[in-house]
């Protein structure tokens, strides 16, 4: 009975370290894994030099387009307000007119 029981654990012995041996072989998998996996995204992810140069010079250009139309808003709500003010000025002269 000894004999056996010293087999057995023996052999849960093997069995523990032939898993533990299994975990360790699956983790380094799974790091190696994870590492590909980060390497790809950031490839993916990150943009190339003339990727970033091409972006660059879509947001110039959509900066420039972008102060070209507040450029002419304000032009026109300018000649608005001239124009406003002129009609002001002609009706207190017409006023001043009808007065005298």
């Amino acid at each position: 009975m000894a004999s056996r029981l010293n087999a057995i654990h023996k052999d849960a012995e093997a069995t523990k370290e032939a898993l533990s041996h299994q975990l360790l072989e699956f983790q380094s998998s799974a790091q190696e894994n994870h590492n590909v996996i980060h390497a790809q995204l950031s490839s993916a992810v990150t943009p190339t030099f003339s990727q970033r140069v091409e972006m660059a010079q879509r947001r110039i250009v959509h900066t420039v387009l972008d102060a070209d139309a507040n450029r002419a808003l304000l032009e026109r709500q300018d000649a608005a307000e001239r124009d406003r003010e002129r009609r002001r000025r002609e009706a207190r002269s017409l006023k001043r007119r009808r007065k005298d």
